[in-house]
This record gives C-alpha cells, structure tokens and sequence, in this order.
C-alpha cells in the first residue's frame, strides 16, 4: 500500500509538471458585419475555460490588464462595447472593484473604413487569471469586409424589458441596503432635525416628496453623465486622489465626534428659519442641498453598487445606468421621505440612553476605524508615506481595545447609561473586539494579515521612504546600491518596476548576470506584471515573510522581469521571435518572449534559478501560497 501511495504521488508529480506549457484558456470568435458604406460593427464572443476569468474593459488604473482592441486597418469610432456586461468584485490584491467574465464574454466595436476596404485587421489584448496564474495575452484577427449592409446591430441587443425590468429591482434592493451602511448613520441627526418641525401636513407631504425627487434627480444624473461620457475615470479619481480621501477622512472623523457625543449635529436656528421661510415662498432649494449632502457622504459605502453602474455605462450600456441610478436613488430616499413626512414619528424617537446610544457609539467606533483608510489612501497619493503599516495597526488595534472596553463598561460616552450588569449580547461583542485586537498584533510581529490586506498600506510602502514623490521602490534599489548589495543603480529605477516585497532588485537579465557573477550568487528569475493578480498575492503571502527575504538578500541576486512592461526600447534592441514571429519593440514584449522561448510557460508569476553563468538550477515554479513552500524550491534549486 506504502508503494502504491508513493508511486501515485509520484504519477501526480510528473502529470503536475507534463502540464507546464504555453496556456490560452480563452476561444474567441470573431464577426464583422457592414452597418454602413464607411462603418463595420466587429463581434468578439469568448469562451473563457473553466476556473479562469478574464477582466472587462475598463479597470481602474493600476489595476488587471483589461480588454483592449488596437487596429491595422480601420479606426475605432466610440468604446469597446461589453454586449454582457462584466460582473463586478472586491479585488484585495489591488484594492479596488474590478470588472470581469467568467465562462464567456461577448464584445463589440464599430469602425471607421474606406468604401472600398476588402479586409480589416486588429488585436485583442486581455488577461486571463485563475487561482493561482495569470496571463497576459493577445488574439490576432483578420476579417474580410462583407459588402451587404445589415441594419441589425449588436448593441440592440444589449438591453431587452426583462433584463432592465430585473435589474431595477436589483438595483432597488441595493439602495435599501445603502440606507443601513455606517456612512448614512451620521446623517440621521442633521436630516431628522431638518424635518422635525411643527409643520401643517400638506407642507409635511410637499416637502417630503422635493426630498425624495431630489435624492433621486442626484443619483439618476449621476447615471445621465456615465451614459454621456462612458467613462468611469471620474470614479478612480475619486477614489485614488488625496483630496477626496482628505475630505471623507474629515467627516468621518467629524460625524464619529458627534456620534461619541462630543456635539449633536443640527442645522443652525437662522439657516433653519430662512429655510423656512423660502419654503413658505414655495422655494424648495434649501431641501435640494440637504439630499444633496445625504447623497455625497454616503457616497463612500454606496460606491460600490454606483461603481458597477458606471462600468456598465462604460460598457456600452445605454439604459442600465439611467434605470439602475433611478431606481437606486427611490430605494435609498424612500425611508427618508418616510420620515420626513411624518414628523410625529421622528419626535417621538428616542434620543439616546439605553441600546439605542449603544449603536450610535458603536457606529461612532466603525466610522473612525474606516476613516483611517481614507487617511493612508491621500498620504500615500501625497507621497508622504507616514501611515505605515504598523501605524495603521497600531491606530486599529487600540480602537478596537477601546470598543471591547466600552462594550464591558469600562469607557462611558456622553448620553450613556450606567452599565450596572455585562449582559451575554454585550460580553460576546467583547470578546469579538479583543480577538480581532489580538490579531491585528500578530500583524506587528509579522503576519500578513491577508484577510484583511486590502486595508492595510501595503509592507513596501513601509520602509526606506526618506524622499517624498520618489517613494519606497527608487530609494532601496539606491539604498542597496549604496551598501553594496547591487552591483550598480539597476536600469528603470525610478520607475513602478520593483523587487519583490521591497527587496532590491534588477529588472536587466544582462545587468543581473553580471552582477550574480561579480557576487558569486545565483539568480532569481521573477517573472511578474503590474496587472497580475497573483503576483500581488504572493508579494502579502510569501515575500514579505522575514525568512523569504533573508534568504533572497543573502544568497540571490534578484531580477524582476516584468511581462507587461510598455517601456518603449531603441530600435537597435529590437528583434523578430522565433516563437509568434512578431518584432518585439518593448520591455515587457521582450520579457514575455524570453519567458515563452526559455521555459515554454506564458502564466504568471513564474520564478527560476539560475546559476552566475546563466544555466538552470532545479526546476522553475509558478504560483506558491506558502512561503515554506518557497523556501523548499529555493533549497532544492541551490542543490
């Protein structure tokens, strides 16, 4: 039986190696059909294999690779149109919402031809990523034109009644779970304040209903502008500039204050009295801005759902982000205009005491820990790189001691009762926030905290960051140049390129053989890109493990050889592959092909070790989840 197990495994072994080869999980199909003498609609229709997924059209900005399409002949006219539009999902790696297929994907592009055009040709870029690779790749097309105009387009069919139908009601359901997010909390005082006015009750109904028509003219028109502009760049702005994140951190900060108790937040008595007064007129402006404000502070947890919306405007979509705004919007202002127009009901809310102020400090705690991650978005952006990763834990870490103690009665707030019995409900909570405390400590003695890595600033931008706007990935390759563990300042500091982790590196084969040769070292091969997800992963999971990095900055010269690099290179460094047969003119093409040719693998990350004269030492590995697991192919390699 022990023999059995041993061959059995062995067979696995070498099936897991037979299966290192050059890998296309995606079958694409590609149409054309003349809509005009001068206009061609193109249709591209993927099947996308099984565990894998391939990324939309427009991904924030530093984010996956997503699909592109580049003409020989003809002009693009307008966005690559997703007929489908792509899912959306929370990726930790790069911390952000990216779109993407899974199973098939179905696109389409209008071009610009000459009347007399025979033929057209293009490119398809795009990625592919599964759990633990990812790929970038291309698909060559060329299309004979066809001479009959067809009326018929695909972009008729993106939008049938049912699917709007069915997506409303999504959309609906998402803006009533908008109303229960921490964001909108803080606005409950000011609105209800606002409203709670002895008032006659037909002045109660019109206000109410300019309240909730406002609330819904806003978001709509948010969906009116991502028709109009098919871009979700103001979004990525939003969410990646200092000011925004500045400003959010503020109110947040603001509204956790008046949560704890330390001021309530109403509208001021003269500003309440003119409001009054221009409503008397029939003047309802003042009821506009209220909405308006409601709308932009909670901006920050509906994000998401009005993200998804903007991509599919982006997408092609027409309908769906007017539609899906709209109903958004009447979801979310609803219980607002509930409130508004009943009055007795507000007045007769509690104000505090009791559990109801055990929420609202609660909320108070969750607004200030969230706040933090708004303050390390705009001090990275500023280049300031202050909120490390260990100031962030540590700001955490003693927020969430602090709520373990309030739920226990140890810390009192203004408006708290007296806590005379720790109830199960409140010593449970506890128990919560002390275990969460004491794993975010781990975090300080070297554990990457992946379950929550999305939040955290990530563990290069922690060190070596003496120089604003330079930033961490240009001070250690000079640091390390310094210091003598390169050789000389690499080719492309300075630029996004960087080592592992933080680790100084190459990102030249040339330069780095040299080096391992003057150094007596091996070679490290990471073959890597900015757009893979994978990457990433093992950046949190295995190279940030102290024991990985010793090892790497002991015994290896390392060379990061980035894929997806568009480092333009000079003409005399140009070459044709013996792989495609194409003139490779960039970093990243270069890279790619001598991934391809030398180790006949195209998926990423994918590492090798190399000897100081440049020959194999043991077997390449892709994807590692372990850094254990990491340190074995190191030890077997140096064999």
């Amino acid at each position: 039986m022990k023999r059995f197990f041993s061959a059995f495994f062995t067979l696995l072994i070498s099936l897991a190696a037979f299966s290192q080869e050059i890998k296309n999980p995606v079958e694409w199909n590609v149409s054309a059909k003349r809509v005009s003498t001068t206009e061609v609609e193109l249709s591209f229709e993927a099947k996308i294999g099984w565990g894998w997924v391939v990324y939309g059209t427009d991904v924030p900005e530093d984010g996956p690779l997503p699909i592109s399409l580049s003409m020989e002949e003809g002009a693009t006219d307008g966005a690559l149109v997703e007929v489908e539009a792509a899912k959306i999902k929370h990726d930790e790696m790069f911390d952000m919402d990216v779109p993407y297929f899974a199973g098939k994907a179905h696109l389409m592009q209008r071009i610009k031809i000459l009347p007399d055009t025979k033929e057209v040709k293009g490119t398809l870029e795009f990625q592919a990523c599964s759990e633990t690779e990812c790929i970038p790749l291309n698909h060559d097309f060329k299309l004979s034109v066809p001479t009959d105009i067809t009326s018929a387009s695909v972009v008729e069919k993106v939008e049938g009644g049912e699917s709007l139908l069915l997506f409303f009601f999504i959309a609906m359901s998402m803006g009533f779970l908008g109303v229960l997010t921490p964001c909108v909390f803080p606005m409950l005082p000011m609105t209800i304040s606002f409203f709670m006015r002895n008032q006659s009750r037909k002045k109660g109904l019109s206000q109410a209903f300019i309240f909730v028509a406002s609330m819904v003219v806003i978001y709509t028109l948010i969906g009116v502008m991502a028709t109009l502009t098919k871009s979700v760049a103001f979004t990525t702005a939003l969410s990646a500039h200092w000011l925004p994140n500045i400003i959010f951190f503020l109110l947040f900060i603001l509204f956790a204050a008046s949560s704890f108790g330390a001021f309530e937040i109403t509208l001021p008595t003269s500003l309440v009295n003119r409001i009054d007064r221009q409503a008397d007129k029939g003047g309802y402006f003042a009821i506009f801005f209220v909405a308006l404000a409601l709308c932009v502070v909670s901006f920050s947890c509906t994000g998401l759902f009005v993200g998804g919306l903007l991509v599919a405007a982006a997408s092609g979509a027409v309908l769906k982000p007017v539609i899906g705004m709209f109903g958004f919007g009447l979801a979310f202002a609803l219980p607002f205009g509930v409130l508004a127009l009943f009055p007795s009901v507000l007045k007769k809310l509690p104000k505090s005491g009791g559990w109801l102020n055990v929420i609202k400090v609660f909320c108070a705690f969750v607004l200030a820990i969230f706040s933090m991650k708004f303050l390390a978005t705009a001090d990275q952006a500023l280049g300031f790189y202050i909120i490390s990763r260990e100031v962030f834990l540590c700001i955490w870490i003693v927020l969430f001691t602090m709520l373990g103690f309030y739920f226990l009665g140890k810390i009192h707030f203004a408006h708290d009762d007296k806590v005379e019995r720790v109830g199960f409900m409140r010593f449970s909570l506890a128990v919560a926030a002390f275990a969460f405390a004491l794993y975010l400590v781990t975090g300080l003695l070297g554990n990457n905290l992946s379950a929550i890595s999305g939040f955290l600033p990530a563990p290069e931008l922690t060190a070596n960051h003496t120089q604003k706007g330079g930033g961490p990935k240009a001070v250690d390759n000079a640091i390390a140049y310094a210091t003598g563990a390169l050789c000389e300042v690499p080719k492309y500091s300075g630029t996004k390129m960087r080592g592992p982790a933080g680790v100084p590196a190459y990102f030249d084969l040339e330069e780095a053989i040299a080096c391992a040769k003057k150094q007596s070292k091996q070679l490290l091969l990471d073959f890597k890109g900015y757009s893979c997800t994978n990457c990433k992963k093992m950046e949190g999971e295995v190279f940030a493990h102290s024991q990985v990095k010793q090892a790497l900055q002991d015994r290896f010269v390392v060379v990061a050889l980035y894929t997806d690099d568009k480092t333009p290179l000079p003409e005399s460094e140009w070459y044709t592959s013996s792989f495609d047969g194409k003139v490779k003119k960039t970093l990243g093409q270069q890279n790619m092909d001598y991934l391809i040719t030398s180790y006949k693998v195209n998926a990423m990350p994918y590492f090798a070790v190399l000897n100081s004269e440049g020959e194999l030492q043991g077997k390449p590995v892709g994807y590692v989840s372990n850094p254990d697991q990491f340190l074995k192919f190191l030890e077997q390699s140096a064999n």
